[in-house]
């Protein structure tokens, strides 16, 4: 309004002098004003937009230190020797040697049980879901989150492999042939009642289906062992694109 009636002022008759440099420098001021109002809250609104990637960041580098430290625990202890037993499993039944039944029966404790778990990185997943990756300005790190969904959808297709592997093959196997008592784990074992007919791994050790359902396990458990080392090797590498980007913030904060 100020301007339009310095330019009908100036337009008047009564006024000869029509002060343009005036008006632009009014209209200069007032444009510039607005862009540096813009380009505060711009820079307000990245600040906080950093502030809550920073501390998302420092959840996420949480996390990635618990899933390492669990997968490098599952791969030392837990599924080396679930393939040295599978493994051992597999000779017994392939020589046909009867006089190590008792052996086979307990090297194939644990198979009618499913072993995968779900990577335990619940804040990773709400940063994904949101629109904050495209705001980080370390491009290695950010680089690494964009394909680590594509790490995750592996671990949870296999996961979704092996249950439909129990449930259409080993566990109507088990249930048909094998006591299933007898292949509990001992820290389920006390919960349930002991009895029932022997299994009969004289007749099993002859046809396909032992030797079928065992290696089904050992398939499963080498592409699972080799997830591991892949999820495990992309999560190292995220947790010290971490340590680069936040130093000692992160030191600090974690404190």
């Amino acid at each position: 309004m100020a301007i339009s009636n310095k330019i009908n002022e100036a337009l008047s008759p009564t006024n000869k002098r029509f002060n343009i440099k005036f008006i632009l420098a009014e209209v200069f001021l007032i444009t510039a004003g607005i862009l540096i109002a813009l380009a505060i809250d711009n820079w307000n609104t990245d600040r906080a937009e950093q502030e809550m990637i920073e501390k998302y960041l420092i959840q996420m580098h949480k996390e990635f230190y618990n899933e390492i430290d669990r997968i490098e625990g599952e791969r030392k202890q837990f599924y080396k020797s679930s393939l040295d037993k599978n493994l051992r499993a597999l000779k017994i039944i392939k020589n046909n040697q009867i006089d190590s039944i008792s052996v086979l029966e307990n090297l194939l404790v644990g198979i009618s049980n499913p072993l995968s778990t779900s990577a335990n990185i619940p804040i990773t997943k709400e940063f994904l879901k949101q629109n904050l990756l495209y705001k980080i300005k370390n491009e290695n790190l950010k680089n690494e989150l964009k394909m680590f969904p594509t790490y995750l959808e592996g671990n949870d297709y296999l996961i979704d492999f092996e249950t439909n592997q129990y449930i259409n093959t080993i566990e109507p196997f088990v249930t048909s042939n094998m006591n299933y008592t007898q292949l509990l784990t001992s820290y389920r074992k006390p919960y349930m009642v002991d009895g029932g007919p022997k299994t009969d791994f004289k007749r099993l050790m002859k046809g396909y289906e032992l030797w079928n359902i065992v290696s089904y396990k050992r398939e499963w458990l080498l592409a699972y062992s080799g997830a591991l080392d892949g999820i495990g090797f992309v999560l190292n590498k995220l947790k010290k694109e971490i340590e680069n980007e936040l130093g000692d913030k992160l030191t600090i904060k974690n404190q």
